[in-house]
């Protein structure tokens, strides 16, 4: 039997701040660029990063390649393009990216640390956690592990073999290992 549980987490206000400006600098232009679609590869990254600004601001110190899986977006020109950085000239949110990285913890690991103490550690349960962005895996990861909580990684770069041994120790009852893996849907589907 499996159970959805859905928590709202509102941004703490230097991941506002850092979500706030991408979205009026570099995605709201859509609206005013008549040649712009969102098939676009250019248009494509800057969505990207808005997603990854809501979901970790850490994530944007990165280049897009390495915090998520191309065939994600379906997206084979994200392998070939070379995207600008988009933060060029904006030394001031590019401190506040740096900051919020070394200073802050994205509310959602709040928010699912308390979800899994409540829930599942003690509990006799087992969580599943999905995120699209292998590099927010492998930091929540990190993050779990600091505070107690063993998780296993179902992403791309971990081995099909390695995949379908933390599957079967995950649904075997018996297993005292871990409670909880941290999975991207396409490495698993």
């Amino acid at each position: 039997r499996t159970n959805d549980h859905l928590v709202v987490c509102e941004m703490d206000q230097a991941q506002r701040e850092i979500y706030d400006f991408i979205e009026t600098k570099y995605v709201k232009n859509f609206e005013h660029d008549s040649h712009a679609k969102v098939k676009n590869v250019l248009n494509k990254a800057r969505l990207i990063r808005l997603r990854q600004a809501s979901s970790n601001p850490s994530l944007l110190e990165k280049p897009i390649r390495e915090t998520l899986m191309y065939e994600d977006y379906d997206a084979p020109a994200l392998n070939y393009i070379k995207l600008p950085d988009e933060f060029q000239d904006d030394s001031e949110i590019l401190t506040k990216i740096k900051n919020y990285s070394s200073n802050h913890v994205p509310q959602k690991f709040l928010a699912t640390e308390k979800v899994l103490r409540e829930h599942i550690i003690g509990h006799n349960q087992k969580a599943i956690i999905w995120t699209i962005f292998i590099q927010n895996a492998k930091q929540l990861q990190q993050y779990l592990d600091k505070k107690g909580i063993k998780s296993k990684l179902l992403i791309g770069e971990v081995e099909q073999s390695d995949r379908e041994v933390v599957i079967d120790k995950f649904n075997n009852p018996e297993n005292v290992e871990f409670q909880v893996v941290i999975a991207n849907p396409f490495s698993v589907a």
